[in-house]
């Protein structure tokens, strides 16, 4: 399963993988800072209103 993470004020993506019969997290993404990401959602949100 492939999820955001929130650690302090960064971000990240993040995948649960098995390693025998532990369950590790896996860091895919860098996202940023809280700012960043707020951005970027805004961003995203305001493109798909764009395209419906």
């Amino acid at each position: 399963m492939t999820f955001i993470r929130r650690q302090g004020e960064y971000f990240y993506l993040v995948k649960n993988e098995r390693e025998g019969d532990k369950v590790r997290q896996i860091v895919k993404l860098y996202l940023g800072k809280k700012t960043d990401v707020d951005k970027m959602f805004r961003n995203y949100q305001a493109l798909i209103k764009r395209k419906t």
